[in-house]
């Protein structure tokens, strides 16, 4: 069981990754708590609740967008039941298959669980892949 508030973040930012890299978007949405939340940086580019994730995700998987995240250096904070977090990541986006150019990036959320398990309830980290071509408005 992780303890860390750092791992924890690692961690359910590892399974999120994984589920799209494995083009699976039950798994994608099932990182979020029912009623989370994702946004990227424009207006329109963020998704709340499960109907409008799995839209979300599903673009992601169509288009072949495969994002991959590490941290460098993370704030996080736990209280019971609820973890917050701001991180600076390297973070490239694989198109069909080819790799982008890694970047800097700054991310973002909150976690709700227990137990060392636990889930978005708010995520930014689209950005890298809106940048890549996702869109989720127009």
């Amino acid at each position: 069981m992780l303890t860390d508030p750092h791992s924890i973040v690692v961690d359910t930012l590892g399974r999120l990754q994984r589920a799209l890299v494995g083009k699976d978007v039950d798994a994608a949405v099932e990182c979020f708590v029912p009623d989370g939340a994702l946004f990227g940086s424009g207006v329109g580019e963020d998704a709340h609740g499960r109907a409008e994730l799995v839209r979300a995700f599903a673009l992601v998987v169509d288009r072949g967008l495969s994002p991959q995240w590490d941290l460098d250096d993370s704030y996080v904070r736990l209280q019971e039941g609820s973890i917050w977090f701001v991180a600076d990541a390297t973070v490239a986006v694989d198109v069909l298959g080819r790799r982008t150019r890694r970047r800097r990036f700054k991310m973002s959320g909150s976690l709700r669980g227990g137990g060392g398990y636990y889930r978005f309830e708010l995520f930014n980290g689209l950005n890298p892949i809106l940048s890549a071509g996702l869109h989720l408005v127009g």
